[in-house]
């Protein structure tokens, strides 16, 4: 099975979502890895 480089790039920045979820922690945990891979834009 292929699967993603060990070098492989994700950028993200281009991308809509969105995250939902009750938990407070959860939200900025899931938040801050979308962060990582490029996405910017936080609405509340």
């Amino acid at each position: 099975m292929d699967g993603l480089r060990e070098t492989a790039i994700v950028n993200l920045s281009g991308a809509a979502t969105m995250v939902v979820d009750d938990s407070s922690f959860s939200l900025e945990l899931t938040t801050a890895c979308l962060r990582g891979f490029g996405i910017r834009s936080d609405m509340r």
